[in-house]
């Protein structure tokens, strides 16, 4: 496996790996990439929201089946991280999807 992914925006360059459920450092092109869907951009922490920048630490991570993934800047990263994702989200995530679903 490799440490770096193509970068879809520049043939031939590449950006760190993030599929590996490791740290990495951010790069310019990563801020590029449309990580919310089409035409936007939000590249931030789940937990805090930092929006990430070149240079800073961050790490993807695998929230299993019962929410979705996301990712970690290195405040908010650590050993119980799934934990505290999986509590977050039935704490708050769910309950405001909860109440979205039942408007519509």
């Amino acid at each position: 496996m490799t440490d770096t992914l193509p970068d879809p925006n520049v043939p031939g360059e590449t950006i760190p790996d993030w599929t590996n459920q490791k740290s990495f450092v951010v790069v310019e092109a990563m801020l590029k990439l449309p990580w919310s869907g089409k035409g936007r951009r939000a590249f931030s922490c789940g937990f805090c929201h930092h929006q990430f920048e070149p240079g800073d630490t961050a790490r993807w991570f695998f929230g299993g089946r019962r929410t979705l993934n996301t990712f970690v800047c290195q405040a908010c990263d650590g050993p119980d991280v799934v934990e505290r994702w999986y509590k977050f989200w039935a704490e708050v995530i769910s309950p405001i999807l909860d109440r979205w679903c039942s408007y519509r």
